[in-house]
């Protein structure tokens, strides 16, 4: 995978929770929360702190992050992937999840999209069980 050469740190955190932490401004209207390496990796992180969701799992794509898989898609060097985070408040218990680019022929048939105000995505719990 094209991530494991890079390196990841509090630069990489984009999003406006980043402040919260860290202290500095950042932006919510780049469509990702984290970017790896120079432009080559987005990742647009969906959490829950609820603890067993099913077999279905639904998250929401808002309207910048919808545009920024799309360019990614386009671009076709560009990766876009979803961080789904299971059980977030609970560091010890949390499950992550890896999720393709919604918008490339893998994320069409890994999710269902709804229509909503945004982009609502439905998937089936994964063979690893998150």
């Amino acid at each position: 995978m094209i991530y494991r050469t890079r390196i990841v740190d509090h630069r990489c955190w984009k999003s406006s929770y980043r402040r919260h932490v860290c202290g500095e401004p950042r932006n919510d209207g780049l469509g990702y929360d984290f970017e790896s390496g120079k432009a080559t990796g987005f990742f647009e992180v969906k959490a829950t702190s609820v603890v067993d969701l099913g077999g279905h799992r639904t998250i929401e794509m808002g309207s910048t992050e919808i545009p920024k898989a799309e360019a990614c898609r386009a671009e076709g060097r560009l990766r876009y992937r979803i961080l789904h985070i299971v059980d977030a408040l609970r560091p010890d218990q949390a499950r992550l999840s890896v999720l393709p680019n919604p918008r490339t022929e893998a994320g069409k048939a890994f999710f269902t999209e709804q229509e909503t105000a945004g982009v609502r995505l439905h998937f089936a719990r994964t063979s690893d069980g998150r």
